[in-house]
């Protein structure tokens, strides 16, 4: 468009100067019917009408996008008022004061039920993300290097949902990754390594789906869980209050990974029997699927990818071509239990306490420490804490577990006024109440314990108004104490030679385990394991633990003296522990001969390098093997002649 004349008019002077009208009124009503001679000789000059705010546009869309009223009158009115709109904070003065002033104007409504408001995204260093600047990552090398959905799982569990800013960090995104979707990943493959030991020992029958009725108490919490985040995810998202699903995920995510699978390690291993693996790994299945669902909006193309894998384990006709195909889970009634959840939360924050004690101490979870004593004066958190005492002993390695009521002179009360809840109710009294608060001694706190309320400064104040914590007088080098919840935590981790041995063994075994990783070896590779040392103390402690070391690895732990030469070796390492060394290596397992198999032929070496090098699969071992040994053939019955392990082998009686 072209404009013919145009005059912007800087002061009441110069409109004066104008047009010859002096106004001391500058409002519309005063101003809108003077007129400016042209100086280009066209006439008499207007002022411009007002232009729309162009935001009323976008405030016209529940109505322009259906041409309402024109058409589509039905489906406008089956629709409106919207469930929802979203859109960022700088919206508030934009489109949702449009569309609020538009929808009450012509409906007496706003024309929307909820608003979901995002915040903005601000560089790493608190300025707006620029150009010009370049002060922010290239989005799209973000994503190539670590997946869209770390990205959207990251924005989605930061402030931004919360409509606060975020100052974006590629760390976070790639700590997403390290911390959430490789531990969900693993517990796939955990579950699947599961499987494929009970297929190669003939034991697997398929997955059952649904609530799986068990007496394990970790079975029964993770179900309960399980059922109790659908509950939560569908009741929150269905009221969109997003900012509270996704920490809650991530919470069942973190009890799935970091305490249920490591808590029921040995019975996914087999360790428990047959029965126990086939009962852990159904259930596993059934939570890790739950949650995959539930996930399935926020980290859509990894719950795909997991949901492709976990199919194959359904039958036919229960699989979708996509995840996004399922409807979203409901909660299974039969599994939820708020006592068990509760139970084994208490479970949770002592062992974490027991954690944190040996940080403070620099005393590794490897080594075992004497015990650990629960002082609470709630005979319903001692119960269950002795309910799950072998959880606890296990995950703290510690020897004994005492709870009780009985305090002592060395445990004492002290309390803190809850800030934020009496600073709004108590005002200017708030500093004075603090202060006797804090002063209060240990009966007046042990009373109001049983009462549940006390008066303070002429206000009574009760349940959350204090916050109390229990303190122990007794800690020394060798004694740790942690408060929390009305629970006092003391830990004794004072070392006899006893202890110390069982922590050179867990140390032992970590070392080899640290090995297995770095050659990258499944829990499905087969292999041995061989040790020299010139430490008698550390060869005691290999033999005194074996059954330990053998537990937990799977396999004994032979002298290298005996490691035969036609061993394919996998990985030598020397080691220091604990200022001992010590040379560890891992071989392939293969068949050996047992003593009674060397006097199957003459040339002894020869017969045994042949034996190994026979392959045979492990789902359906032989019973019997025949190798060709100087020209002539040799054959050997398993377990007489040969065995699977070397140990096995040597331990072979000969007939």
């Amino acid at each position: 468009r072209r404009w013919g004349e145009v005059v912007c008019v800087g002061s009441v002077a110069e409109l004066h100067e104008l047009s010859g009208v002096l106004v001391t009124d500058l409002h519309k009503d005063t101003i809108d019917d003077i007129q400016i001679p042209s100086k280009q000789g066209k006439g008499m000059l207007k002022r411009v009408e007002e232009v729309f705010d162009c935001w009323f546009e976008s405030g016209s869309m529940p109505y322009a996008q259906c041409h309402y009223p024109f058409e589509n009158k039905e489906a406008f009115e089956a629709s409106f008022p919207g469930d929802f709109i979203a859109e960022g904070l700088d919206q508030t003065r934009g489109w949702f004061y449009t569309l609020v002033v538009l929808g009450t104007a012509l409906f007496d409504t706003a024309p929307f039920k909820n608003v979901i408001v995002n915040g903005l995204v601000l560089a790493q260093d608190g300025k707006k993300m620029s150009k010009r600047l370049k002060n922010y990552p290239d989005p799209e090398i973000v994503v190539d290097t670590h997946g869209a959905d770390a990205l959207r799982m990251y924005l989605i569990n930061s402030p931004v949902v919360r409509g606060e800013e975020l100052r974006f960090r590629e760390e976070g995104v790639k700590d997403v990754v390290r911390d959430v979707l490789l531990p969900w990943y693993n517990s796939y493959r955990f579950l699947v390594q599961s499987v494929r030991r009970m297929e190669r020992e003939g034991e697997f029958e398929g997955i059952k789906q649904g609530h799986i009725v068990s007496d394990n108490v970790m079975d029964q919490w993770i179900q309960a869980a399980c059922a109790g985040l659908v509950q939560f995810v569908r009741k929150e998202m269905e009221a969109y209050r997003l900012y509270t699903v996704m920490p809650r995920l991530l919470k069942y995510m973190d009890d799935l990974t970091n305490w249920y699978i490591k808590m029921n390690r040995p019975r996914l291993k087999g360790s428990c029997g047959v029965a126990e693996c086939r009962l852990s790994a159904d259930i596993l299945f059934n939570v890790l699927f739950t949650l995959t669902r539930c996930m399935s909006p926020f980290t859509p193309l990894f719950c795909d990818k997991i949901y492709q894998n976990l199919k194959l384990f359904q039958p036919e006709g229960e699989r979708a071509d996509s995840i996004h195909h399922l409807p979203f889970p409901t909660a299974n009634l039969d599994a939820m239990d708020e006592r068990m959840e509760q139970k084994v939360s208490r479970m949770q924050s002592f062992v974490e306490k027991g954690r944190n004690a040996r940080d403070k101490r620099g005393v590794s979870l490897r080594m075992p420490i004497r015990g650990c004593t629960a002082i609470c004066q709630d005979e319903t958190v001692l119960s269950d804490l002795r309910d799950l005492e072998g959880y606890i002993k296990e995950e703290l390695n510690v020897r004994e577990l005492i709870t009780t009521t009985e305090e002592g002179d060395s445990v004492t009360r002290s309390a803190e006024p809850d800030n934020a809840v009496l600073g709004k109710r108590l005002g200017k009294a708030m500093k004075e109440v603090a202060t006797a608060v804090r002063a209060l001694n240990n009966a007046q706190l042990k009373e109001f314990e049983v009462k549940g309320s006390i008066d303070v400064c002429g206000h009574t104040l009760s349940g959350t108004d204090i916050k109390m914590a229990l303190n122990f007088s007794g800690a020394s080098a060798n004694v740790q104490a942690e408060s929390y919840e009305g629970v006092l935590a003391i830990f004794d981790m004072e070392q006899d030679e006893s202890l110390r041995r069982e922590g050179l063994a867990r140390e032992i075994v970590a070392r080899v385990q640290r090995m297995r990783k770095a050659a990258s070896l499944s829990l499905e590779d087969e292999i041995e394991i061989f040790y020299e040392t010139a430490d008698q103390a550390l060869k005691e402690v290999i033999a005194e633990h074996a059954a330990t070391i053998r537990g937990t690895l799977r396999v004994d732990m032979l002298a290298k003296d005996k490691l035969r030469p036609y061993a394919a070796t996998i990985s030598t390492i020397d080691e220091d522990i604990n200022g001992s060394p010590i040379s560890l290596t891992i071989t392939r397992a293969c068949l050996h001969c047992t003593p009674a198999g060397d006097s199957l032929s003459s040339d002894v070496e020869a017969l045994r390098t042949a034996v190994a090098a026979v392959s045979f699969d492990t789902k359906t071992p032989p019973k019997e093997v025949t190798v060709s040994v100087g020209g002539g053939s040799v054959t050997l019955q398993i377990g007489t002649h040969a065995a699977f392990t070397l140990a096995a082998a040597l331990n072979a009686t000969s007939s």
